[in-house]
C-alpha cells in the first residue's frame, strides 16, 4: 500500500467518524490479528529490503557499512515505517 492511499483511508475514517481523532493507535503483530501493539513513533523515512527496514538516519551514519555489506542494494529511500 502507498502512504497516500494510507493516509486517505485514515482521513475518511477521521471524517466519518470524528471520535476517532483522540483514540489510541495500535498495529497487529501478524495478518492473523495475534496480538497487538501500541504505536509510539512518528513514521520515518527510510530504505526496505531484505524484509528489513533501515531508516534514512541510520544509512546515513553507516553508510560505509551498507556499501561495503550490501553493495549491490540500491539505497534509494523507498518507504515510510509507520512505527
Amino acid at each position: 500500500m502507498e502512504l497516500q492511499e494510507y493516509v486517505k483511508t485514515l482521513q475518511k475514517l477521521m471524517e466519518d467518524r470524528p471520535e476517532t481523532k483522540t483514540m489510541k493507535a495500535f498495529t497487529s503483530i501478524d495478518d492473523e490479528g495475534n496480538g497487538y501493539r501500541e504505536l509510539y513513533f512518528a513514521p520515518s523515512i527510510g530504505v526496505y529490503f531484505d524484509g528489513g527496514f533501515h531508516d534514512e538516519k541510520h544509512l546515513e551514519e553507516d553508510k560505509e557499512y551498507y556499501a561495503e555489506y550490501h553493495e549491490d542494494e540500491d539505497f534509494t529511500l523507498n518507504a515510510v515505517c509507520v512505527n
